[in-house]
């Protein structure tokens, strides 16, 4: 229920510019689902409030078509403002309620949907009770009159006379804790009628800063450091004397696997408990990796640990850890186990890389993390940027209704709507969002274009649904000019003919690519099958690009090379034989995910070929 009201407050909100800026209306439109959308780039000094007013339409409206929860519209983004035939918004700002005999604060927040204290804040004196025949100002929530808060935040519309020490009294926080959660606001007491400040709740619980003052880093001064004995990454030389210490955590579980291969008679006996195989793969890449580094004269110390999959085991080798000599953590692999472990990297400023985990929530609030495999909402993102050279194209989202499905599509439209905004022929595109189960195969075939090309996207793995839709698109494609967009899953699909995904130029989004081509894949499958006298799994590939990766960054830059690596750096290893490495923050105060994917596809001898190399390579 909490959940609940929060959404609809924040569907409901608005806050006042504090300088005037007049608002052109947008020419730019765009066709979603059958509903017609201006276009707005956001531009300095607008806010969601006036945007609204200038167009005419509710900000309910908007905030649902954008799925805005909070008021933080930032200059540049891209707003879809419904176009409404004939529609005037009539309702008041606030509404004069006299107070009948027998009404209460709480009788009146419910009859109009606010909450006690936004009628106060409107009516002081109500705060010591309200009488029979009194006037009572009321925001309005269709137009957003009200301050509003969140768990841990109160935000605060500045009001005329208002300065940093005053509001710093009203709320009972100091005034440097008010310019830490506003950034953007200069220590003055001097503040603009209408301006939003974020200001902490007395019980907030205040993030760790580790910040000083730095001229070495210039994008994220506020989380730069220096611990003791550390030089700079940017002033870092690699002394052959200096050995860096990397600890590896891992669920091996020995013990039970020891039993386990102790009873292995021949292939038709499992030799590895559960999953477990896997982890031991990871291991053996990296273990190849370490001795190519070793011969390359890059001295380590690899120190492994058997997490087990258990939070208290994972916790006891976090605690006996000598910190001031760890360098660098790889593993765990559990989300659970990842939390507990990267506690402890943030507390001592140490880096761990996340060698499996997709789950983003772990990486958004530690500058420590690194996630080396793509999240689902990435790697939808890099299909969405494939479509930013369809602009004369029909864009068509064929989805089976499931909730995984819906957010998937909402990412593509926040992303294609604003490439689309920034090209001069975005009017000749149109998105067409098909759920199957509403309309089934003739709305597919009804929603193609005859003269334009088709983007199909499918963003699900559920076989029978994209069979049936495979089937029913192959059957048209003399008609109609179609590619595919969907999911590396679907080449193991028996129920999938494999011909008809290559007829209609099947691509796909993966964060791995194995290049058979590629020398040093070769040299790493010779070595591997030298070593261990079987053929590697993705899992070792990844194991050995992993460890040869961050021990090069280790190398060039020092343990702290997290405020060094950029898209533009040539580490030895920057491309992987099957990782590609390009890691960014999530946010300002969160860790790194790799942005790194690679869009596949067959060429005419059914070989799979990286369509990020071919020039022009339209999706």
């Amino acid at each position: 229920m909490k959940k609940v009201i929060g959404i609809i407050i924040f569907l409901t909100i608005y806050f006042i510019s504090f300088s005037q800026v007049e608002i052109k209306k947008s020419e730019e439109t765009i066709v979603v689902n059958n509903q017609k959308y201006y276009l707005h780039k956001v531009e300095a000094g607008q806010t969601f409030y006036s945007i609204c007013k200038a167009y005419n339409v509710s900000q309910r409206d908007v905030a649902k078509a954008n799925l805005l929860y909070s008021p933080d519209i930032k200059v540049g983004m891209i707003l879809k403002i419904p176009i409404v035939i004939k529609e005037e918004i009539n309702s008041p700002d606030f509404y004069f309620h006299k107070v009948l005999k027998g009404e209460t604060l709480f009788a009146l927040s419910k009859k109009y949907n606010v909450s006690i204290e936004d009628i106060i804040k409107h009516n002081p004196d109500a705060k010591y009770g309200i009488k029979t025949d009194q006037i009572l100002k009321i925001p309005n929530i269709k137009k957003g009159n009200f301050d509003y808060e969140d768990d841990n935040i109160f935000y605060y519309t500045v009001e005329s006379g208002n300065t940093l020490f005053s509001i710093s009294q009203k709320f009972g926080v100091s005034m440097e804790l008010i310019i830490k959660f506003n950034p953007d606001l200069e220590d003055t007491e001097t503040l603009a009628s209408g301006q939003l400040l974020k200001i902490p709740k007395k019980n907030h619980d205040i993030p760790e800063d580790i910040s000083i003052d730095s001229t070495e880093n210039k994008s994220y001064e506020h989380l730069y450091f220096e611990d003791e004995n550390i030089v700079p990454c940017s002033r870092f030389i690699y002394d052959k004397s200096l050995t860096f210490n990397i600890v590896v955590l891992l669920p091996f579980f020995l013990d039970d696997n020891l039993k386990k291969i102790s009873s292995y008679r021949d292939s038709k006996d499992k030799m590895f408990i559960k999953k477990t195989k896997n982890f031991y793969e990871l291991y053996e890449g990296m273990f190849l990796a370490l001795q190519k580094l070793k011969r390359q004269g890059l001295n380590i110390n690899l120190s492994v640990f058997d997490t087990k999959n258990d939070a208290k085991t994972v916790k006891d080798i976090m605690d006996g850890l000598n910190y001031p000599e760890v360098d660098l953590i790889i593993g765990p692999v559990y989300t659970e186990n990842v939390r507990i472990a990267s506690h402890y990297a943030k507390l001592n400023h140490v880096n761990l890389v996340s060698p499996l985990s997709k789950n983003i929530d772990l990486i958004s609030n530690n500058p420590f993390i690194f996630q080396v495999i793509p999240s689902k909402e990435m790697q939808i993102r890099q299909t969405s940027e494939m479509l930013e050279k369809a602009q004369d194209s029909s864009i068509i989202i064929v989805h089976n209704g499931t909730e995984q499905e819906i957010k998937a599509i909402e990412i593509y439209k926040e992303k294609l709507l604003k490439s689309f905004y920034n090209t001069e022929q975005n009017n000749s595109t149109s998105i067409k969002v098909i759920n199957f189960n509403t309309g089934g195969e003739k709305n597919i075939e009804d929603a193609l274009s005859v003269e334009d090309e088709n983007v199909v996207i499918i963003p699900s793995n559920e076989e029978v649904f994209i069979t049936r839709v495979i089937d029913r698109l192959d059957s048209v494609t003399d008609v109609y000019k179609i590619k595919l967009l969907g999911s590396p899953k679907w080449k193991n699909y028996q129920s999938i003919n494999f011909h008809n995904l290559q007829s209609m130029s099947f691509q796909y989004i993966s964060p791995i690519f194995k290049d058979y081509t590629n020398p040093e894949l070769k040299d790493f499958l010779m070595n591997y099958r030298s070593a261990y006298e079987t053929e590697p799994s993705d899992y070792s590939y990844e194991g050995y690009d992993i460890l040869y990766y961050f021990a090069n960054a280790l190398r060039k830059y020092g343990r702290h090379f997290q405020f060094c690596l950029s898209s533009a750096d040539i580490l030895p290893n920057r491309y992987g034989i099957v990782l590609d490495f390009d890691f960014k923050r999530n946010n300002e105060n969160g860790g790194f995910e790799n942005n790194g994917i690679f869009i596949l596809k067959y060429d005419e001898n059914y070989r799979l070929i990286n369509a990020k190399n071919i020039e022009k390579e339209i999706p």
